[in-house]
């Protein structure tokens, strides 16, 4: 997964460094005019007057007339004719003058639109433009309804991506990792959503050993995207978390269900979801050079989950199981006739499983799942008298079990661990509803 998955951080920064063209202030963007809201009661009437006459002035540029009209309306800042006269100041060109009008009626009124869009309109004028987008994007919360907020945020975002991105990723090639950090954190501040950014600063910030703030900053990521998600995920099933990687993989299934690398981490999550789970001989299987039969009862039971629904019998008699550490999952599938005991009553589960034995339980989940036969190949080295034949055709028909070239079965082949996780997770998933 991390090889297929952190390329794509990699590639957009690069583009970004190669094809942006650096800039020290934020592109300028049309302004956007939004009227102060008046409540009953916040004005006099001479005062709702004078802004009724005055912002029509402001939006058609006779923005000094409307200054006039403004100040002789207050002798002291009244609520929202100091934001308008903000405006006006703006529209006349005194950016600063139009900045700090601003900011003081924000500082009375923190959730004002139109004193937060006005807010952020001088400070990106005057190339402050992550402040601007902290505003507005405040403003845009206050009327979500209002989609020329929103566009305009966009546009102050990309602006900042723009500028900052490419600086970053020139200083992160360069060598100055804590510049580059910065610069992201900088850019993930004004955009969080800008997941390529995250990506890097989070590789920056494992490889200066600070592995806790990494994940906690991909964990940051607001719409789960994949590449950032992916990655936060493999970081925790390093960490032994795997319930936690499990349930991030799977949300970005359900969007990529045909993703095989989403398929394969998620597959290792449900394993080690699956080993915090069970007894420590469980957790040896993979690695085991040769499967026994307890360790078979055990993956079946454990990793085909559709057999839970199946109504059991009794189990035979097994004398030699009691002492055994997969003993509720020999007796569940002895109850399910997925193995069988001895004549003599023993079950031996210290036994090894050969590549027959392993095909006559496969066929018989398959049986008991009502799953349909597939074509049955010809095998070479088995007659149809063979006591395993059957089920050897069933589980090769069903592609969970591979014969040679020529044909042959090779049922008196050892099946090891890692081959049997192999078969019983390829069979959950062909059995999957």
């Amino acid at each position: 997964m991390r090889r297929t998955l952190a390329p794509l951080a990699v590639l957009a920064l690069a583009g970004l460094a190669g094809c942006a063209r650096p800039v020290v202030v934020a592109p300028e963007v049309r302004e956007l005019y939004v009227r102060p809201a008046v409540r009953p009661g916040e004005l006099s009437p001479p005062q709702r007057k004078a802004l009724e006459k005055a912002w029509p002035q402001i939006l058609a540029g006779d923005a000094a007339a409307a200054e006039k009209r403004l100040l002789g309306a207050m002798r002291t800042p009244v609520a929202h004719l100091d934001t308008a006269l903000g405006w006006a100041r703006l529209r006349l060109g005194r950016v600063e003058q139009a900045a700090a009008d601003f900011e003081a009626a924000v500082a009375r009124r923190p959730e004002d639109v139109s004193a937060l869009a006005g807010a952020s309109a001088a400070l990106a004028r005057l190339g402050r433009d992550e402040e601007a987008v902290g505003l507005l994007r405040r403003a845009a919360a206050q009327a979500p309804a209002d989609t020329r907020l929103s566009r305009r945020l966009a546009a102050l975002k990309l602006a900042v991506s723009e500028r900052l991105l490419p600086l970053a990723a020139e200083a992160q090639a360069a060598g100055r990792a804590e510049e580059a950090l910065a610069l992201y954190r900088r850019c993930l501040e004004a955009v969080p959503e800008l997941a390529p950014a995250r990506l890097a600063a989070a590789e920056l910030l494992l490889a200066a050993g600070a592995r806790a703030e990494a994940i906690a900053l991909l964990d940051a990521e607001p719409n789960r995207e994949r590449g950032a998600t992916a990655r936060l995920a493999e970081l925790l099933l390093e960490d032994r978390q795997p319930a936690r990687a499990l349930d991030l993989l799977r949300g970005l299934q359900a969007r990529e269900p045909a993703d095989e690398a989403l398929r394969a981490a998620a597959a290792r999550a449900l394993q080690e979801v699956e080993n915090a789970r069970m007894p420590e001989p469980y957790r040896r299987i993979p690695l085991a050079a040769r499967v026994t039969r307890a360790d078979l009862a055990a993956l079946l039971v454990a990793k085909v989950p559709q057999l839970e629904a199946l109504e059991a019998g009794e189990p035979p008699l097994a004398v030699d199981v009691s002492g055994s550490w997969a003993r509720p999952f020999i007796l569940r599938a002895l109850a399910l006739r997925l193995m069988d005991v001895y004549p003599n009553h023993t079950f031996q589960p210290a036994a090894q499983v050969r590549k027959g034995e392993l095909a006559v339980a496969l066929a018989r989940v398959l049986d008991a799942l009502g799953h349909p036969p597939g074509p049955a190949p010809v095998l070479s080295d088995m007659s149809r008298n063979h006591l395993q034949h059957a089920a050897a055709s069933r589980a090769a028909g069903a592609g969970l079990l591979a014969v040679t070239p020529s044909g042959a079965f090779e049922a008196w082949r050892v099946v090891s661990g890692a081959q049997a996780v192999e078969v019983v997770e390829a069979l959950a998933r062909l059995v999957k509803p």
